[in-house]
């Protein structure tokens, strides 16, 4: 059986303006069984199942902010078979007050091992 996803909201994308100092919250709850890794638009990895905590900004204070316009960071997650993981990604004012729910996905398998992927386009704006 392949894994359901159910999101409320799930837009592809999001404008970020670095300009006002806004940033992305990650933040992933996942079952045991479950595997995951957020990767940068560099391969880096922003989080893991290997790794707390579960919560990251980005860009933060180590991060690279490329000069494109638009960046995408990648959710690659395997399944045991019965697990779930949730994630959230809000847009934060420089105040760290939420602006936006931008996904808020709950991934289900509930047969055989599955993998499953998910990425999130990031359109930059700089003034």
């Amino acid at each position: 059986m392949a894994v359901t996803t159910t999101c409320d909201p799930n837009q592809n994308a999001v404008q970020l303006d670095l300009g006002a100092k806004q940033q992305l919250r990650y933040t992933i709850k996942e079952d045991a069984g479950v595997q995951f890794q957020l990767k940068d638009q560099n391969n880096a990895t922003l989080l893991s199942n290997d790794t707390p905590p579960r919560v990251r900004l980005w860009p933060a204070g180590q991060d690279q902010v490329p000069p494109d316009q638009k960046v995408t960071h990648p959710l690659g997650m395997v399944f045991g078979e019965t697990a779930e993981l949730q994630w959230r990604v809000e847009v934060l004012a420089a105040n760290g007050s939420l602006l936006q729910v931008v996904k808020d996905c709950h991934y289900r398998n509930a047969g055989a091992p599955s993998p499953h992927f998910d990425a999130l386009t990031i359109l930059l704006k700089r003034q």
